[in-house]
């Protein structure tokens, strides 16, 4: 580019009080990159037409197209104006950093679904009423996750975040599969903000577990749906959950185990979990499972524990005659991999172990000394139950 360019919109800058216009610059940039962000313009930077917006907008005419009747035409005129603001070198003071561009969107997008969704906040909803609530939750969602830790305001502790997540499942529904997996990754980012920079009010978690019951009494209410919750609550569990509700389903009507996969799709995503992915999500699942309080009916405590390695014997033992089919292999697997986790909650530990060597090990060529810390870790169990019996009259041995 010409270096009188340079010299010339400097210039251009320097004639106007960039605090107010620094913003504008900023998301024009960005919508300039984002071009169904535009919607946003001229609502979220002014309102409605007026003569102080017009005399802001008059600054920067040179480097600026206006219309004269549509915020949302805004648009910089060329793009060796784009290119000499997003060069910290050339521009300097004037340098617009795209990172903190993204945070001023997110929190725009923050206050005008604040306002939107409050009858109180009627000047800011009459600021933001042409906006499409759609339109503008399809750019929170996109952009979220770059909001700046720096740029979190006061805004952020209204965001009303079961409003965002009942949008998300609405979506998965009338949308299509591409809005899958939405609510994980959502609520993966609101718990790594809350769990590094605590800024997530004890109202907005709380209502979080409201909406993991409403959520929760959509699914099957079956025995392996329970099952399911045990396992997640198992939180050093290492394998995807989807092969985990094939053992717990092995016996289940097959529509009916597709039916909770298409439910599971479009609300929790609990089979999509795995040990690499979403880890703040399960904790924040596993978390809520095990705590009494939190979820009431849904508590995942010793009884059901018990409950899931019964479970678990009774598909090792129930294997037909006593040999794995080819077919069988994989869930046999699985199996193997659950049995040490479930191990301190299983009411008969011997007969557990004595099943899983008599079905699982002659297939699975694990060698002696996995074996060995099997059965050294159900002696240990074993000792802390009868322990545990001694003292506690109400467990069942």
């Amino acid at each position: 580019m010409p270096p009188y360019l340079d010299s010339l919109y400097y210039h251009i800058l320097s004639s106007v009080d960039i605090s107010k216009v620094s913003n504008i610059l900023s998301l024009l940039l960005l919508f300039q990159l984002e071009r169904k962000a535009s919607v946003l313009m001229g609502s979220t930077l002014f309102g409605s037409r007026n003569e102080e917006a017009d005399d802001t907008l008059s600054q920067l005419e040179s480097i600026i197209s206006i219309p004269s009747n549509d915020y949302s035409q805004l648009r910089i005129i060329h793009t060796t104006v784009s290119d000499f603001l997003l060069d910290r070198w050339r521009s300097e003071r004037f340098f617009v950093d795209l990172e903190v561009s993204y945070s001023i969107l997110v929190n725009l997008c923050i206050d005008a679904l604040n306002s939107l969704n409050s009858p109180s906040r009627t000047s800011t909803r009459y600021r933001y009423r042409d906006l499409n609530m759609h339109d503008l939750r399809l750019i929170f969602m996109k952009n979220y996750s770059k909001l700046r830790p720096e740029y979190i305001g006061p805004r952020f502790l209204l965001f009303d975040f079961v409003q965002h997540l009942h949008w998300c499942v609405e979506a998965s529904i009338t949308e299509g599969p591409q809005f899958n997996g939405q609510v994980p990754d959502f609520l993966t980012w609101v718990m790594q903000m809350h769990y590094m920079h605590r800024s997530i009010s004890p109202h907005q978690l709380d209502s979080i577990d409201e909406w993991f019951h409403i959520q929760l009494s959509l699914y099957p209410q079956e025995v392996y749906t329970t099952h399911l919750l045990a396992v997640i609550s198992l939180v050093d569990i290492s394998m995807p959950f989807l092969q985990i509700f094939d053992v717990l389903t092995a016996h289940v009507d097959t529509q009916e185990v597709s039916l909770f996969k298409r439910i599971d799709n479009i609300r929790l995503s609990l089979l999509q979990l795995s040990e690499n992915v979403h880890t703040s999500y399960r904790s924040l699942i596993s978390g809520f499972l095990l705590d009494h309080l939190r979820a009431k009916k849904y508590f995942i405590g010793m009884d059901r524990q018990i409950a899931l390695a019964k479970h678990i014997l009774v598909f090792l033992s129930e294997l037909p005659g006593g040999e794995i089919l080819p077919d069988d292999l994989p869930l046999a697997k699985v199996t193997l991999n659950l049995i040490p986790l479930i191990l301190p909650h299983s009411p008969k530990v011997w007969e557990l172990v004595e099943c899983m060597e008599r079905h699982l090990l002659p297939h699975m060529k694990l060698n002696m000394s996995i074996c060995s810390e099997i059965k050294l870790a159900a002696r240990a169990i074993d000792i802390y139950q009868q322990e545990y019996h001694a003292t506690h009259s109400t467990f069942e041995p």
